[in-house]
């Protein structure tokens, strides 16, 4: 079989990579997964968007908007034909296409293949806090698309964002960060325009007029075709709305600064550090031309680092679009640093003699075999059972309890889908539910003065937390509290009453870790 080409390098690696040896963190990175697959279910079963609360007692019949029901259907889709197995190769093609796509974008520009491979391998491992099947990827995927589109704008280009952007609103909120690209681009149309009639220079001003109206056409068109959702304007507002939260934006953790002692946080730090010393360096090899890019290069690459550092979800972002932007740059200094060991020039024969779609065929011909056969024990064939409470809801849905439950923000989206009988107190999807119910839940879990008698007054009569917790202790040591489930990963505790079933283990069974009456 010849070489892959160097694009088909990513698509690859990323596409065996990630669904087998990542694959339990694509399906249970966190509890989101579970309520997405849920949601798309429900919207599956009824045949139409979801617009009410079906799921949760303490916003049951209020209004619920769906403003990520595409992805849901796809992980539904997928999660119905083979289960997290389907979901995790749903995932990791998603994200090995983006991988290509950056780097075919960056090799069609001029940028030599072992930049282009390197740059993309870094933004690659900046947005491994985020391999997770959730609707982001697919923001990711529209930024791929759309880059080459901005990059070099044509007249077909505009009537492209339409597709796009259409397709885009229904997947993910990202997709306002994609009309945000284009008006950067159109931005530093307009900058440099101004620059070139400044200096006189006729022959490059035309050049910037044409740019700035191709983007502003994108844009144009763009922008009201994302009105093309099943709830028009409302869906703006909504994504709009996740800038007023208060509390959830506090306690939820993608969307906190990143730490410089996190892996991710040490990679952000090298990467601008890397990008300020290349780009000084880079103007020898322009001879003597500007340190920075082009203005809409310049713009893009500060506001994306500004993104970053402010909330640690948006280090994929900037590795997908300010990471290249930077390499289109340095591509000239790059070129002439001297090639020890031949690793350019490795890259370089890659590029010229290697073949787009054989590599592609078999990891694709791999994948779909062990999908069929069920993830061959290779790809996680259900969700993390010490990340969420597996055993404790199939013991509790088996004996078919019932009742309010209070449960932990993260494991709601589980038990949506594991116990879709059983109503939740809340799950992740936090901007449904408002600071005020995050307020109670952080109150409750924390033992604030009055915990026990919100549990009265709210006749909850199920908790459901990990064994350590100390609100689990304290409602184990009391008479009105029974430890019913309790292995190490979770305690189910319910109120006792002529109406409440008998533990369902004894005490005898459950690990030393667990509550004591």
């Amino acid at each position: 079989m010849p070489r892959p080409s160097v694009a088909e390098m990513h698509f690859v690696v990323w596409a065996f990579v990630l669904p087998f040896v990542f694959g339990d963190g694509l399906v249970s990175g966190d509890g989101d997964v579970a309520r997405h697959i849920r949601l798309g279910q429900m919207i599956l079963d009824q045949g139409s968007i979801l617009r009410v609360d079906q799921w949760s007692w303490t916003k049951a019949g209020s209004e619920f908007l769906a403003f990520e029901w595409g992805t849901e259907v796809a992980l539904a889709l997928a999660y119905n034909v083979r289960g997290t197995v389907g979901v995790a190769v749903l995932a990791a093609l998603v994200l090995a296409t983006t991988f290509r796509l950056v780097c075919q974008f960056l090799l069609r520009r001029g940028v030599d293949p072992a930049l282009a491979y390197v740059t993309v391998m870094l933004a690659a491992l900046l947005s491994a806090g985020h391999w997770i099947a959730r609707p982001h990827m697919f923001t990711f995927l529209g930024i791929a698309l759309i880059l080459p589109r901005l990059e070099v704008p044509k007249p077909s280009h505009v009537a492209m964002m339409a597709p796009l952007f259409v397709v885009w609103a229904n997947m993910h909120g990202g997709f306002v960060f994609g009309l945000g690209l284009i008006g950067a681009y159109l931005t530093g149309d307009v900058l440099e325009l101004i620059n070139a009639r400044f200096k006189a220079r006729a022959d490059t001003g035309g050049d910037w007029q044409r740019r700035a109206l191709l983007h502003a056409g994108m844009l144009a068109v763009a922008t009201p075709v994302t009105l093309i959702n099943p709830n028009g304007i409302g869906l703006h507002k909504h994504v709009l709305s996740f800038f007023g939260l208060g509390t959830i934006l506090e306690v939820t953790d993608e969307f906190r600064s990143p730490s410089l002692l996190s892996v991710t946080g040490i990679l952000l730090a090298l990467s601008v550090f890397a990008i300020v010393r290349t780009f000084l360096a880079a103007r020898r090899a322009r001879n003597g031309g500007p340190w920075r890019p082009e203005w809409q290069r310049t713009i893009v690459i500060i506001s994306v680092l500004a993104m970053a550092i402010d909330a640690k979800r948006n280090m994929a972002l900037f590795g997908l679009v300010a990471l290249p932007m930077a390499a289109l740059h340095i591509d000239p200094w790059w070129r002439e640093l001297k090639d020890k060991g031949g690793f350019k020039a490795s890259f370089a024969r890659d590029h010229e003699r290697g073949r787009a779609g054989p590599w592609t065929a078999a990891i694709l011909s791999l994948l779909a075999v062990v999908t069929l056969i069920g993830g061959a024990k290779i790809i996680p064939t259900d969700f993390n059972e010490i990340a969420f409470p597996v055993d404790a809801v199939d013991a509790a849905r088996d004996a078919e309890l019932e009742g309010r439950m209070f449960n932990s923000l993260t494991w709601g989206g589980y038990m949506l889908l594991a116990w879709p009988e059983q109503e939740v107190f809340i799950d992740g999807g936090t901007d449904h539910y408002g600071d005020e119910l995050v307020d109670e839940v952080i109150r409750i879990g924390t033992l604030q003065p009055g915990w026990q008698q919100t549990l009265d007054d709210q006749e909850i009569d199920m908790v459901m937390l990990p064994p350590l917790v100390q609100m689990v202790h304290e409602l184990a040591a009391t008479p009105e509290w029974d430890v019913w489930f309790c292995d190490e990963t979770a305690a189910l505790i319910t109120r006792t009453g002529a109406d409440t079933p008998v533990p369902v283990q004894s005490r005898s069974e459950q690990p030393a870790i667990c509550p004591q009456a």
